[in-house]
């Protein structure tokens, strides 16, 4: 392993650079099963403010070494903070995260420009993955997801110092679970007809795929808040009151519910009026 390190502000693209052999590290034996390893080296103690370039060369022998590998190069600075206090605020097949803005860096300094954030995600029992391309702001909106599946972020602090993304620490993982806050139709065509034995109410289906059934409301003229007077599953659209006192005027009204626990509950119908 080869390493040049040099000044941020005092390197140039192109100019000339003094690589100095840095470390070596044992291949060992390759497998006879033909599959790849990969070679691992990790360094510590950076100088803040030096851009550090590092290429690699293999050899079977001291007389046999590779060509030189690709370059990398970065400027190293203090990584940012971890975020903190993230926050998940669940919605209709998304997911809304937030968190604090992260202003400074692990030794307490002021940063000099604003992070970017990569947010990962797992589904489930999965693995995280990164979701897209960084965020500038402080928030992040995850659509399109499974309503009733458990989701798990993470959000990493990114500060962009010219070609370089100084990354800091993993905020804590937290989880949330999208679910449908929609609720069906309202009913309509609300009619009430007086029998013998009571009130008949009919009213026009709602047509929704997760329609659980309907809710039958009721209240005097001297009344202004309806009671709830009866439930019918989803596929009836009639109900008949027969618990009425003669001699007063009745309005009722029907909403809708789906099977979401709790349930999302309609606008009630238009309310008709019976005189009994």
């Amino acid at each position: 392993v080869f390493r040049a390190e040099v000044r941020a502000e005092e390197y140039c693209d192109g100019c000339p650079i003094r690589f100095d052999r840095l470390a070596e590290v044992d291949g060992g034996l390759l497998p006879t099963s033909g599959e790849r390893r990969t070679a691992v080296y990790k360094e510590a103690d950076l100088q803040e403010g030096n851009r550090y370039l590092y290429k690699v060369r293999s050899r079977a022998g001291w007389w046999y070494p590779s060509k030189d590998s690709n370059r990398v190069s970065f400027i190293w600075r203090l990584p940012p903070k971890v975020p903190e206090d993230v926050r998940v605020v669940a919605g209709d097949m998304e997911l809304i995260l937030s968190w604090e803005p992260v202003t400074e860096n692990i030794s307490g300094s002021l940063l000099n420009r604003a992070p970017e954030y990569q947010v990962y995600r797992k589904k489930g029992d999965g693995l995280f993955e990164a979701i897209g391309e960084p965020v500038k702001g402080a928030k992040f909106i995850d659509t399109g997801l499974d309503n009733d599946m458990l989701y798990t972020y993470k959000v990493r602090p990114l500060v962009r110092y010219a070609d370089t993304l100084q990354a800091g620490g993993d905020s804590r993982e937290i989880a949330g679970v999208p679910r449908d806050i929609k609720p069906p139709a309202q009913p309509g065509h609300l009619v009430a007809v007086k029998l013998a034995e009571g009130v008949k109410l009919v009213w026009q289906a709602v047509l929704s795929k997760d329609l659980a059934g309907y809710r039958i409301y009721r209240r005097d003229e001297n009344s202004a808040v309806p009671d709830l007077i009866g439930e019918v599953a989803y596929d009836q659209n009639q109900y008949v009151d027969q618990d009425l006192i003669d001699g007063r005027k009745w309005f009722y009204s029907v909403t809708s519910f789906d099977r979401q626990q709790p349930p999302n509950e309609s606008l009630p119908s238009v309310e008709a009026a019976v005189e009994k």
